[in-house]
């Protein structure tokens, strides 16, 4: 077989005469099923943090699991190793992933990929599809369909949320029968064990965290945290929290990390004295520590999010989270936060702000919505997820008549799954709708356009999704 159309992975000639070899017996022999994730990257990220808490979560009674990066091994291969689990790095070599794959013989390979055909993305797929396993699932991380990365031997594509499947319907070019048995929604893990330990550990703490970063007991602080790209920063909020210090002068911002961008922009609107500035760590702990020492999350982006780990988390420590729309890019901003209830959405820079005032005003609506907010992301618990996960991988497996343990083949019939339901999953589009006409503040001809423009959109995937009424018997 050769890698899909447009891909040249590794660098490699499809033509250059490689041999290929005959496709080795899967590793599912009843006892254990073997599965190995695969991404770009090991290091930080949101996509390689779903894959740790996937990996990690996976029962190991049933499943032997392991990672692979395509580049290095990075911090969490790091950490992965430490658990006894095998995460090796290709060093961007797409022969030396196709190798490792065909050593461990796993009946299923789950890849992370952005749906872009970019080099790294075909380079893992060529790998995949030349070591030829039974059973290929994939995590399409921003909902983006390119149809060199789109190979019709993947038996299974996810999303990390609703809106990210959403962009990814009004993007595809048919949605035919059975789309929705083959696209669906695995929420990304939280390991919320550990993070409500950390909340109730801190939490005690907070006065002492907030006076070792500079902030009085008195201030109000708003915290944008994210990797200091400049693609991850809203212009929107520099004007926002100039409009808040205005307002209440106690306001300070903390930013984890800032973008070159950031920089530039506080220090022209000269607001550098009123933020406390930090790097970014992947120290748990430690970041544990920033969420506690916040009394509001702000979860500004230039190009969204997919899911959101900066929203989830927030939430995890009971913070109630404002959010910008970005119904052009990854949007599932408006999906993790609900509106007037965990948090606040906004369009402009005055609805950010409006936003900020109200929760700084009224610390009983902030305490409510931080207690909705934590109760909120119980869904994406690591443990749920991955148990949801394991049966999708056990049906998979079972259509191709591949020996199950006996534990997983007691969990085919689980109800449950999949979860969010098919159901739920075609009345999105309508909820999509609503969620973006609940934003705080004033919403200028730009954000009309734009928010008529996804409102199109979803109303087209609505009406081909209700066309395959078939999908959902």
């Amino acid at each position: 077989m050769r890698p899909p159309r447009g891909c040249n992975p590794g660098g490699q000639d499809p033509e250059d005469g490689v041999t290929e070899t005959p496709r080795p017996s899967p590793s599912s022999t009843g006892s254990r099923v073997r599965v190995v994730h695969v991404a770009s990257s090991l290091g930080l990220g949101g996509t390689a943090r779903a894959l740790l808490h996937l990996v990690e979560a996976l029962d190991r009674s049933v499943f032997d699991v392991s990672a692979a990066g395509l580049a290095g091994g990075g911090e969490l291969g790091d950490r992965l190793r430490a658990q006894g689990f095998v995460a090796v790095g290709c060093d961007n070599d797409a022969r030396r992933l196709e190798e490792h794959l065909r050593g461990e013989r796993p009946a299923i390979v789950h890849v992370h990929l952005s749906g872009r055909a970019d080099p790294a993305g075909c380079a893992i797929l060529g790998a995949i599809e030349r070591a030829a396993p039974p059973v290929v699932v994939e995590t399409n991380v921003f909902g983006l369909y390119a149809s060199q990365a789109s190979p019709e031997w993947l038996a299974l594509r996810l999303f990390p949320s609703k809106t990210a499947m959403l962009r990814f319907c009004t993007r595809v070019p048919a949605i035919g029968p059975g789309f929705l048995e083959r696209h669906q929604v695995l929420y990304y893990p939280l390991d919320l064990a550990r993070l409500f330990a950390l909340r109730a550990e801190l939490e005690p703490q907070r006065e002492r965290i907030r006076a070792r970063l500079g902030i009085a007991p008195g201030d109000f602080v708003v915290g944008r945290i994210g990797r200091p790209d400049d693609a991850k920063w809203s212009s929107l909020l520099t004007p926002a929290f100039a409009q808040l210090v205005a307002a209440r002068p106690e306001a300070r911002l903390l930013v984890q990390e800032a973008s070159p961008q950031a920089r530039r922009e506080l220090a022209a609107a000269g607001l550098l004295e009123r933020c406390v500035l930090l790097e970014m760590t992947s120290d748990e702990r430690a970041l544990a520590e920033t969420y506690v020492a916040l009394d509001v999350v702000a979860a500004t982006s230039r190009i969204g999010e997919s899911f959101g780990y900066t929203i989830a988390e927030g939430m995890c420590f009971r913070r109630p989270v404002v959010a910008n729309q970005t119904p052009r890019k990854d949007n599932a901003q408006v999906e993790l936060i609900d509106s007037g209830r965990t948090g606040f959405v906004a369009f402009t820079a005055r609805g950010l702000a409006r936003a900020f005032e109200r929760l700084a005003a009224d610390p009983a609506r902030r305490a409510a919505f931080g207690e909705a907010a934590a109760q909120s992301v119980k869904r994406f618990d690591a443990r749920s997820v991955a148990r949801d996960l394991e049966v999708r991988y056990g049906r998979l497996l079972d259509r191709r008549g591949l020996a199950l343990p006996e534990p997983l083949r007691a969990r085919l019939a689980d109800p449950a799954c999949p979860s969010p339901p098919l159901d739920e999953l075609r009345a999105y589009p309508a909820e999509y709708r609503r969620r973006l006409r609940n934003v705080v503040g004033g919403v200028t001809p730009r954000a009309i356009y734009r928010a008529a423009w996804a409102d199109l959109r979803s109303r087209s995937t609505e009406r081909r999704l209700r066309e395959r009424e078939s999908d959902y018997s």
